[in-house]
C-alpha cells in the first residue's frame, strides 16, 4: 500500500538512500532528467521548485511494475545498493515537524533495489520557494540486479532540461 508524506526540499533535491543524515548540498542544475547525482546507497531526485515542500509517495513492490504510468510527466529508474539496518527512505533535505517519513523502499531486507521515481508538477514554479504543495513523487522498489540509470520518460520542461 502506498504511503505519502510532505518532504522539504532545498537546492531543487531531495534525497533517496539509508545514508540521509546530511544533505547532498551539490547544486544540480546540470542533471535534467528526474534522476540526480548517483551514488551507491543513495541518490538525490531533482524537484522544480528550488526550496519548499514536494508530496512523496513510497511504493515497495515483489517485483517491477508492469509499464511506465503515462499520467506522470517525468520517469526515471535508479539502482540503489543497502546493506545495513538503516532503512532506505526518500526524504527532503530537512524533516517536516510532525509528520512520519513515506514507508522504507528496502521492504525485502538488505541488497540491490531498482527504484522507479516519477514526477508530475515541476514545471509549475520553476526555482521559486513555497510550502504550497505543487510537486508530486511517486517511488517505487523492487529487489533487483544493478543496472545503469535511466529515463524512461521526459516530458516536462524540467525534463527535458528546458526550465521555464
Amino acid at each position: 500500500m502506498p504511503r505519502s508524506a510532505d518532504a522539504f526540499v532545498d537546492w531543487h533535491q531531495f534525497i533517496i538512500g539509508h545514508d540521509i543524515g546530511e544533505p547532498f548540498l551539490d547544486d544540480p542544475a546540470d542533471e535534467h532528467g528526474v534522476i540526480g547525482r548517483v551514488k551507491r546507497t543513495y541518490c538525490t531526485v531533482v524537484t522544480g521548485i528550488a526550496t519548499g515542500l514536494v508530496r512523496l509517495t513510497t511504493e515497495p513492490l515483489d517485483g517491477p511494475p508492469e509499464a511506465v504510468d503515462d499520467t506522470w510527466e517525468d520517469v526515471g529508474e535508479v539502482s540503489l545498493e543497502t546493506s545495513t539496518e538503516l532503512p532506505m527512505r526518500a526524504a527532503g533535505v530537512d524533516p517536516t515537524p510532525g509528520q512520519e517519513p513515506p514507508d522504507p523502499l528496502d521492504a525485502h531486507g538488505p541488497g540491490c533495489y531498482r527504484l522507479r521515481v516519477h514526477a508530475r508538477g515541476r514545471d509549475s514554479y520553476w526555482d521559486g520557494s513555497t510550502l504550497e504543495v505543487l510537486e508530486h513523487y511517486l517511488i517505487q522498489s523492487w529487489p533487483a540486479p544493478y543496472a545503469p540509470p535511466a529515463t524512461l520518460r521526459a516530458t516536462s520542461q524540467v525534463g527535458l532540461g528546458r526550465p521555464a
